[in-house]
C-alpha cells in the first residue's frame, strides 16, 4: 500500500479540531416549533422520541412515519443530537419521525438493537401505519440497523417499507411501475 502524506499548515490541525469540538461545547438547539407529543400509544416496547416538524390534523395512518436510527457505533447515543436529525428529517418528509432509543452495546449485544429497529416497525404496522407510508433513516451505525432491519423483515415476510429495496417481494407489496426501456 503506498501513502501519500499531505502535511498540515500550521494552525490547520487545530482549526479543524476546535471546529469539531464546537459541536459539543456549542451544540445546536431544537427548534422551538418542533412537536413532541405523542402521535401513536404503542412502538413496540422500544422508547424514543416522536418529533413532528408540521403537526397537522391528518392522523399518521395517512402521513406515514419516518423511523429514525441514530449512529454511534451501536454503542453511544446522543440524544438532544438524535431529536435534532429527527426534526430535520420530519421536515424533509412531511410526516412525524420516530427516533429510535435502541438497546445499546455492549450491554445489550447482537442481535438487540436490530429486534428493537424491527419492533417498531411491527408496532407501527399493528396500528395502521401502512407499509408503504414507513421510511427508514439512518446514519452511521444506525444506516446498519436499518438495512438489517430489512433483511429480518423480508425474510419474515413482513410488509417492508418504502423504499427502493423492493426486490425482495412481499404478499403485501405493491406492483412495481413498468419502466420504459432506454433510448438511444
Amino acid at each position: 500500500m503506498q501513502l501519500t502524506h499531505i502535511p498540515a499548515m500550521p494552525g490547520e490541525s487545530t482549526a479543524v479540531r476546535n471546529s469539531q469540538m464546537a459541536v459539543f461545547t456549542n451544540p445546536p438547539v431544537l427548534d422551538a416549533d418542533a412537536d413532541l407529543s405523542t402521535p401513536l400509544d404503542r412502538t413496540g416496547g422500544v422508547p424514543g422520541t416522536w418529533v413532528r416538524a408540521r403537526p397537522g390534523p391528518r392522523p399518521v395512518t395517512d402521513t406515514g412515519v419516518t423511523l429514525y436510527v441514530h449512529g454511534g457505533g451501536f454503542a453511544h447515543s446522543n440524544p438532544p443530537m438524535e431529536r435534532i436529525m429527527a426534526h430535520r428529517l420530519s421536515l424533509a418528509t412531511g410526516r412525524p419521525a420516530f427516533a429510535v432509543d435502541y438497546r445499546l452495546a455492549p450491554a445489550h449485544p447482537f442481535p438487540a438493537a436490530v429486534e428493537d429497529v424491527v419492533a417498531v416497525h411491527r408496532s407501527l404496522l399493528e396500528q395502521g401505519v401502512p407499509a408503504s407510508r414507513i421510511l427508514f433513516a439512518g446514519e452511521s451505525a444506525g444506516g446498519t440497523l436499518a438495512l438489517s432491519a430489512l433483511l429480518v423483515l423480508a425474510a419474515a415476510g413482513d410488509p417492508l417499507p418504502a423504499g427502493p429495496w423492493r426486490c425482495r417481494r412481499s404478499p403485501t407489496s405493491p406492483p412495481r411501475p413498468r419502466r420504459r426501456p432506454a433510448t438511444t
